[in-house]
């Protein structure tokens, strides 16, 4: 147990199995998969952090690590561990022996961090963009001012600041202008482009624009001063930006009593993706929108002006009878495209008593790693709290990381599910992909718009190993590892490269499984092994039904997806002692399954209830009843002459959330 702890510790990786079947066969009878819970940026104080750049195989482009096998004699050459490629060392590794290595080689640094002095030279700072809904009215426009001073007075120095607010229309204002208060306004009804922006902002109002390629940043030809216009110090613009909120009001344009505010939060977005894209390309950047209320104003808008239109509700959302809902997705899924290709992040404190349409832009927030927080009013101690949270100083920075690029090598018996967490798949395919598709799967590297110190993600991996009874008797070395590599913009504006290895064990064979089982009870002992499963496997329903957890924990259940020709299923199992009962349910009636769970489990005495739902040709019953040996719940399925029967005994939800 104390092994397996201080390995946690010195990776912040946490594993359900430190001891992996040793086949293909022998992995799928186990209910939990191979899987990490890693934080990649958890803070280390014996970590040290290398002034040069990593040394790298020439096949597999893993980096040396305390696993590689290394030759000190003249020859100077290095095994990787992963796929025994032999390499040289570079001519500035010539001094080593084996009583002078390089830090990466040391057994105690399994955890290392590179900053190349390359890197070093080049050091960003980070952008805060203010997008403010001006569409509230005046007491919460007073309780938001409030808070963003205190917040302006905190930030370092050195952080670029940009300010855009919104309503009927959107204003950009042009901070570095600090004679009068001066804003550049886009029409909210229509969406706007990056070509637009360009000219309307006059980014190229003294030479000519280019005519080909991206306009991305100083590199492509705009000036350092038409970006500081928009995107200034904290130490240049305190006081331009603490007048522009001390004078802001409310949106101006009148709003008829039978209808809604005009608010284009879209259009706002989309502006504010835009400018960013424009000025600091590739840098970290982050987007922070304050909003009051629904769009109903252009692109994004999840309801009509007119008052007497109710907005969507969560029974609309899954008859599919919500209008605006698949229009609206699909502009905000651009918009995550366009963040995630520039690296920047899109935060959200929506503070509202109606709803302002997090389940559409939602998918922007997840891609980027962007923060939520949802309140009732902007002066309910929920957003203030949350708000000082985020520029809570760390010391010399905020302790904001952003603009992360994570990737996974691995053993060739291993394969790559996919990682559930805040990232984005950056489609790199290869031999380490497995063909079945958990959360971001079918790629080895993933992008990371926002990280911090907390920011965890859960690794699904397969055994892909084939049966061979004598595979690891005959095997040298029973072992196999795993290598995350990090690569992100630290709160400093240096860019690191943070490098994890681990080495975990096979066990195949006669008594495989139960040596398995003792050795992970030796390691884990009691009821970490079962936290850990757990949160494994409430993650990957959160991932599979995007709904909220339910777990029965006496009888063991899988729910696996599948995407098929006719659309996406949910695959139900259910292992006894004798049988083993599989039952497929469509996405949308294992949503209505497991609302019927709850509200059966949260019934007292004993009552008899059931529940129909009828969805093509196929009819769902579910049923709590009670028999001598106690409360159960059943759910049958009935297709044509087939009928499928689970039973489940009531316990109180060990998963709840």
């Amino acid at each position: 147990m104390t092994e397996f702890q201080e390995l946690e510790t010195q990776d912040a990786v946490r594993m359900p199995w430190n001891v992996l079947p040793g086949s293909k066969s022998e992995a799928a009878q186990c209910v939990i998969p191979v899987s990490a819970i890693y934080t990649p940026l958890k803070p280390f104080p014996n970590t040290p952090t290398l002034p040069y750049a990593p040394l790298r195989c020439r096949n597999c482009r893993s980096v040396l690590n305390p696993f590689s096998i290394v030759d000190f004699s003249s020859t100077k050459i290095w095994i990787c561990c992963f796929c025994l490629q032999r390499n040289h060392f570079p001519p500035s590794y010539q001094s080593i022996s084996e009583t002078n290595m390089p830090a990466e080689l040391f057994p105690q640094y399994t955890t290392i961090e590179y900053e190349s002095p390359s890197e070093k030279a080049s050091l960003t700072n980070p952008v805060f963009l203010f997008v403010i809904d001006t569409c509230v009215i005046e007491e919460e426009i007073g309780y938001l001012k409030s808070s963003l001073l205190q917040v302006v007075g905190t930030l370092p120095e050195n952080c670029l600041i940009g300010l855009i607010t919104f309503g009927t229309y959107v204003h950009v204002h042009e901070l570095g202008f600090g004679q009068i208060p001066k804003v550049y306004v886009f029409k909210g009804s229509k969406e706007v482009s990056k070509d637009q922006v360009l000219e309307q902002m006059g980014f190229f109002a003294n030479k000519l624009k280019p005519t080909t390629g991206v306009i991305a940043g100083v590199r492509d030809g705009l000036s350092q001063e038409s970006i500081s216009r928009f995107l200034l110090p904290a130490s240049e613009c305190e006081f331009t930006l603490n007048s522009i909120l001390e004078e802001l009001q409310r949106d101006p344009w009148p709003v008829p009593a039978d209808y809604r505010a005009a608010r284009c939060t879209g259009t706002a977005l989309s502006v504010a993706s835009h400018l960013l894209g424009i000025c600091v390309p590739g840098s970290g950047a982050r987007i922070m929108a304050f909003l009051g209320g629904p769009s109903t104003e252009g692109p994004g808008a999840i309801v009509s002006k007119i008052l007497s239109e109710p907005i969507r509700s969560h029974k609309d959302l899954d008859k599919d009878s919500a209008p605006l809902y698949h229009k609206a997705v699909k502009f905000y899924e651009g918009i995550s495209k366009q963040l995630v290709h520039q690296g920047h992040v899109l935060d959200v404190f929506a503070c509202a008593l109606e709803q302002v349409g997090l389940a559409e832009i939602k998918v922007a927030c997840e891609k980027t790693g962007g923060l939520v927080v949802l309140a009732e009013s902007f002066g309910h101690s929920v957003f203030k709290d949350s708000l000082k949270q985020v520029f809570q100083s760390g010391g010399n920075d905020l302790g904001l990381s952003s603009n992360g690029i994570f990737e996974i090598n691995c053993s060739k018996d291993i394969k790559v599910q996919g990682v559930i967490g805040p990232c984005a798949s950056l489609e790199k395919k290869g031999p380490l992909c497995s063909e079945v598709v958990v959360g971001q799967g079918n790629t080895t590297a993933w992008k990371m718009c926002g990280l911090d110190k907390t920011s965890t993600f859960c690794l699904i991996f397969e055994v892909a190993k084939k049966e061979s009874p004598d595979a690891i008797a005959q095997s040298a070395n029973p072992q196999f590892y795993f290598q995350f590599l990090t690569y992100y913009q630290h709160p400093s504006g240096q860019m690191r490269l943070r490098v994890t290895t681990l080495s975990r064990r096979w066990v195949a064979g006669p008594g495989s499984v139960q040596a398995r089982v003792l050795y992970a009870l030796y390691a884990v002992c009691f009821c970490a092994c079962k936290a850990r499963a757990l949160l494994t496997h409430l993650k990957l329903l959160g991932i599979l039904l995007e709904c909220e957890y339910l777990y029965f924990g006496l009888k063991s259940f899988d729910i696996n997806r599948i995407i098929g020709t006719s659309g996406e299923w949910c695959e139900w199992t259910e292992r006894s002692r004798n049988a083993i009962i599989r039952t497929f349910f469509s996405k949308r009636s294992m949503i209505w399954i497991m609302q019927v769970l709850r509200e059966a489990s949260k019934m007292k005495g004993n009552v008899v209830k059931r529940w129909k739902k009828t969805e093509n040709l196929s009819q769902i019953f579910c049923a709590r009843n009670f028999n001598k040996f106690g409360r159960y719940i059943s759910l049958i399925n009935v297709r044509g002459r087939r009928r499928s029967v689970i039973i489940i005994p009531e316990l109180t939800p060990a998963g709840s959330s």
